[in-house]
């Protein structure tokens, strides 16, 4: 059996929180410092939608 699935599927989960934690920053920095870059973010997301 292989060994290394559990440490690729810790490593996932690591990557998938630190993907959240740096998207909730994003969004504090965007909602708290910049109100302006209100449009930026928007035009970011439909970007990631088309993709």
């Amino acid at each position: 059996m292989p060994q290394m699935s559990p440490m690729s599927w810790v490593i996932m989960m690591i990557l998938f929180i630190s993907m959240y934690m740096i998207f909730n920053t994003m969004n504090f920095f965007t909602l708290y410092h910049f109100p302006q870059s209100l449009e930026i973010k928007k035009k970011v997301q439909s970007k990631l939608w088309k993709w």
